[in-house]
């Protein structure tokens, strides 16, 4: 009858939702979880049946799954847009304790304390959405681009080992080089021209 504390959870596989901005997405969930028998009777009826052994492993599986999917049922109708869940990760979570309140008491246990401590994207759309927020802080592509040149020369000054000069000069040749504008028709410089011998033997 006592409390077990510090139970973790999380979704074996992603949960497929539709977001408003980014399209179908795939998400997962990790938290911790309370649980405590309400009543013995009842949790050896529905679940443990004619086992003579019975203990906390034996349900966790089924309590994990059974908080994935009222956490998928919750995400899909609160309609939250992926890039806002983590500001309502404590709504989330109060959610999933009222809902699951009634289900655990079906088989004689209690949950409580259930927190949502992260819900995540797949990496390669997180890198897509940090790709997307660069280019819309430089406004346009070009803006972008000289933004990476100046990240690449940044790292290439930063580099202890010697290379910094070469990593330097391949990104401004590369990059910044190509901008540097060029003299118009009208003001190209004229030739370098070298002095007569003999002018200068007479001027000396």
């Amino acid at each position: 009858m006592r409390r077990f504390t510090d139970q973790r959870w999380g979704t074996k596989h992603p949960v497929l939702l539709r977001d408003a901005e980014l399209g179908p997405i795939r998400l997962r969930g990790f938290g911790t979880f309370e649980v405590q028998v309400s009543d013995p009777q009842q949790l050896i009826r529905n679940l443990n049946g004619s086992n003579p052994t019975f203990n906390l492993a034996d349900i966790q599986l089924q309590l994990r799954n059974l908080i994935v999917s009222r956490l998928a049922d919750i995400l899909g109708e609160a309609k939250i847009p992926a890039l806002d869940l983590a500001a309502n990760y404590d709504e989330l979570s109060a959610s999933l304790n009222q809902r699951l309140a009634s289900t655990s008491a079906d088989y004689g246990l209690e949950i409580t304390n259930l927190l949502v401590e992260n819900i995540a994207l797949p990496a390669e759309v997180e890198a897509a959405i940090d790709r997307r927020a660069a280019i819309g802080l430089t406004g346009n592509l070009e803006d972008f681009r000289t933004y990476q040149e100046g990240i690449a020369l940044e790292k290439a000054a930063a580099n202890p080992a010697g290379m910094a000069a070469g990593a330097a000069g391949l990104a401004m040749g590369l990059g910044l080089g190509e901008r540097i504008q060029t003299p118009t028709e009208g003001s190209k410089a004229k030739p370098y021209q070298t002095a007569d011998a003999n002018q200068c033997n007479d001027e000396t």
